[in-house]
């Protein structure tokens, strides 16, 4: 059977025409005149399409741009086109670049593209005597005969002649006009169109050119494929990281909720179930751990007012705010849905528990608990009273040793700080068994805390400060004074050594620490420095430079018996250094250590002028030299008699006052120094209390007659070596730098005072601008020298400091000089390891890790 003819398929590459042209091309590119040299590398062009116009203008417009650009048919419509090589790289680099550029063609493009592309001449045949034997078989056929005459053989001219045959048999021949002859062809150049030859250096700079534009677009297109490859590859392989994490993540959760059912909802429930009746009432009793035998010893006699049994639950106990918080994220932190929710699987625990509690534990966001909340949790996370001591369980007497040596502190009512617990307990932990401390187990700050807590049932007490306010004005008035400054340095040629800063810090013979740690809900605190009110005046100076004076003390009383004797410790390095050791001789109060204008003046030729002479003499200055005492507007600087002595007496000294109530901003003795130097004679008072506590129990006394004694000639003559010991730490490298940031971080807007602002040539600028812009400044330089040098006009920019200070006396020194030289003051560095950790440990000393299970708290 014939199988059916089929259909023929439509074509769609190019169409044969436009073929056959580019056929003929390459036919004429092979046959260039051997004129022309041939090819050589690099070739003299260079057909690739541009990626880039290909995106923009197609496959014609790419081909065309490839070809105007070598072949530089922009210098002119008509132009020749001078070819300057010949060989493969036209009839095949060229064909072929054309080739792929018809194959992406649109028909239209295709068209317009053979429109350009010369087509074959096709030759004339001349088929004489040829006859039409198709002519059909009637009695009118005719017969049609042509034949070919020429006069001239070089041009022939070629004529038809038709012979008609009649029906019966006659014939009429018949001649057309000759052809005129067809002119003489030649073969077309690129000169043609209007191209013109290039000029010299064109040639080799344009295929210089094209080539690394064309190798710099092939990298580029490489590279561009790379970075999709690589970056499909990394957004695959980040979502499996996150699939995988995701599960993860589920499949923990789900094992810690299965977990959590199973350990907290027994122990909760047993409570539950003990309690049938009075459910309420216990729980509210069990959620506050520790309380109910301090609620015992309250008899009503010697122990305190009798204390009614708890009825209000504590919901940030660890096993009842597990629930609450997993319910709410349950619930889409709904506080109604969450309560009922709770009540509905656990009706015993939580019928106390209302909507608007839970409500006020939210914070703004509604979608998160408060910062106070969490703060709340956390502090109930340590069981206070549970007498968990983590790494120290396996040796319970070393446990009892702590805790009657803290309790014979106690009871000498001595202030018990972490600091000082801290060093009693690696004391003895060293003396009992010293292999206890490890990389791992350091008896960190954070574990002396839980200790204190979990063992001794103790909690800090600890006094609130109010700070002070800055008027107004402070950034403007500090910067006068700083402008003060500068005008004075630089006019009076003073160098940075020689302007001194002073202060008065007052510091107590004892600790008067307004807190200790003691038995918790204690009404009555008993301290033996609580109302310690005998303190001396200390003169703290330096200078930009990093310089520290040497100090001088200032006692209350009139006479030298008022005095460090001459046999304290270390008397003899404190009158080496040059310290200074005075009384105050007030005649207002008799027991007034403030500075007076006696001490004033003692301060000022005993230390100030010794140190100003030196500066002199190591410097090769003049004699007359002018130095800066910066100091406050307290009443004994600012009195007319001081002054008039200054302008008397030392002639050259320039006074500049800090402003009235900037001193914690601009002051760098009350920003970098008081702290420091309080925090150290602090603690070496502790060191002198706990070395006379420990010297009279080994005579023998009984921790209750222990007695810290209050005779003050001991108590001065102990503070001579707190002196000298923070002398010496102030000389070393390290006590350079921490003057020096003392004056840095007195800032005003874009100022401080440090050395190299106060004499930098920015500042020196700037001082003239100041000048004449503020005419306070400006009045009063003319009011006291009558001229004021080097004004001109400018405008500084503002800058607003914000600085805060604190104290605490359970601080190492590592941490009270980081705290200054840091933004955030981390004042109780956090350790870290199970080891340092309380509740890590089970009532057998071993780690809930390695054991397996929660902690269960027994009810």
């Amino acid at each position: 059977m014939a199988r059916p003819p089929q259909e023929p398929k439509l074509s769609t590459g190019p169409p044969r025409h436009l073929i056959e042209r580019i056929a003929h091309l390459q036919h004429l590119l092979e046959n260039l005149p051997e004129t022309i040299p041939l090819s050589t590398s690099p070739p003299a062009y260079s057909f690739v399409l541009d990626d880039e116009k290909l995106e923009d203008r197609g496959f014609l417009g790419a081909l065309s741009h490839c070809l105007e650009i070598n072949f530089e048919t922009w210098k002119g419509k008509d132009m020749e086109i001078d070819f300057k090589e010949r060989g493969s790289n036209l009839s095949v680099a060229l064909i072929g670049m054309m080739k792929s550029a018809v194959k992406g063609m649109t028909s239209s493009d295709r068209e317009r593209a053979g429109a350009t592309i010369p087509k074959p001449k096709r030759k004339e045949r001349a088929d004489s005597g040829a006859a039409d034997t198709n002519q059909p078989n009637d009695t009118a056929s005719q017969e049609v005969k042509r034949t070919k005459t020429s006069s001239d053989p070089v041009n022939p001219i070629v004529t038809d002649a038709i012979e008609i045959l009649s029906d019966d048999g006659a014939s009429i021949t018949a001649e057309r006009t000759p052809l005129a002859p067809k002119p003489k062809r030649k073969q077309g150049t690129l000169a043609d169109l209007g191209w013109k030859p290039w000029g010299e250096g064109e040639k080799a700079a344009y295929i210089s050119r094209e080539f690394v534009k064309g190798h710099k677009a092939q990298e580029e297109a490489r590279d561009r494929e790379e970075r999709l490859k690589e970056g499909k590859k990394e957004r695959e392989r980040m979502l499996a990281c996150e699939q995988q994490h995701r599960h993860r993540a589920q499949v923990k959760a789900a094992v810690d909720v299965e977990e959590s059912r199973e350990n907290i909802n027994k122990v909760l429930m047993q409570g539950a179930e003990m309690s049938k009746g009075s459910a309420i009432k216990d729980i509210a009793v069990v959620s506050w751990p520790g309380h109910s035998d301090w609620r015992k010893s309250r008899n009503g006699t010697l122990g305190g007012a009798v204390e009614a049994q708890a009825t209000r639950t504590n919901w940030y106990h660890p096993f009842l705010w597990v629930h609450i918080d997993k319910a709410i994220h349950k619930h889409n932190w709904s506080p109604g849905d969450t309560v009922k929710a709770l009540k509905r699987d656990n009706q015993e625990l939580f019928e106390q528990l209302h909507r608007a509690t839970v409500w006020k534990w939210l914070g703004e966001s509604k979608r998160e608990w408060s910062e106070q909340t969490m703060k709340n949790v956390g502090n109930r996370h340590a069981l206070v009273g549970s007498g968990r001591v983590s790494a120290l369980t396996k040796h319970p007497e070393i446990v009892r040793d702590i805790k009657k040596t803290l309790q014979d502190i106690r009871t000498a009512h001595l202030p018990v700080s972490v600091a000082v617990a801290r060093s009693i307990m690696i004391a003895i932990i060293k003396e009992k068994n010293k292999h206890i401390l490890s990389a791992s187990f350091k008896c960190s700050e954070q574990f002396v805390r839980a200790f204190l807590q979990t063992v001794m049932y103790w909690s800090p007490r600890k006094a609130t400060r109010a700070a002070s306010h800055l008027p107004e004005d402070a950034p403007e008035q500090c910067e006068r004074t700083f402008f003060r400054l500068v005008y004075a340095m630089k006019w009076q040629n003073i160098p940075a050594q020689l302007l001194i800063n002073v202060d008065q810090l007052g510091n107590y013979l004892l600790p008067n620490l307004t807190y200790t740690w003691h038995d918790t809900g204690a009404k009555q605190v008993d301290s033996n420095t609580k109302d310690e009110k005998r303190a001396y005046t200390l003169l703290v100076a330096s200078t930009p430079t990093g310089e520290f004076l040497p100090f001088q003390q200032v006692w209350s009383g009139k006479t030298k018996n008022s005095l460090p004797r001459e046999t304290a410790l270390r008397m003899n390095e404190a009158q080496k250094y040059g310290m200074h050791f005075t009384v105050a001789n007030s005649q207002t109060s008799p027991l007034s250590h403030y500075s007076t204008l006696k001490t004033m003046k003692e301060w000022i030729s005993m230390i100030m002028m010794p140190y100003v002479r030196h500066v002199i003499e190591e410097e090769g200055l003049e004699d007359d030299q002018m130095s800066i005492l910066f100091i406050d507007i307290y009443p004994v600087h600012n009195s007319v008699e001081f002054q008039t002595h200054i302008f008397k007496e030392y002639p050259n000294i320039i006074l500049i006052f800090v402003p009235e109530n900037c001193t914690g901003i601009f002051q760098p003795a009350d920003i970098g120094l008081q702290r420091i130097i309080k925090h150290m004679l602090k603690q070496q008072t502790v060191n002198y209390m706990l070395q006379s506590h420990k010297e009279q129990l080994a005579r023998g006394i009984t921790p209750e007659s222990v007695k810290i004694t209050n005779s003050l000639p001991p108590l001065r003559d102990a503070t001579v070596a707190g002196l000298v010991h923070v002398y010496e730490s102030m000389q070393t490298l390290r006590g350079h730098e921490i003057v020096q940031k003392a004056w840095q971080k007195s800032i005003v807007k874009e100022w401080c005072l440090s050395e190299k602002c106060l004499t930098g040539q920015k500042a020196q600028n700037a001082l003239n601008n100041f000048l004449c812009k503020d005419p306070t400044l400006r009045d009063e330089i003319e009011a006291r020298v009558g001229n004021v040098q080097g004004l001109s006009d400018g405008t500084p920019s503002e800058y607003d400091i914000d600085h805060t200070q604190d104290d605490d006396t359970d601080l190492s020194l590592e941490t009270i000089l980081q705290s200054m030289n840091s933004s955030t003051d981390n004042a109780h560095p956090e350790a870290e390891g199970d080891a340092e950790n309380i509740w890590a440990y089970n009532d057998a000393g071993d780690l809930w890790s390695d054991v397996g299970a929660l902690p269960i708290q027994e009810i």
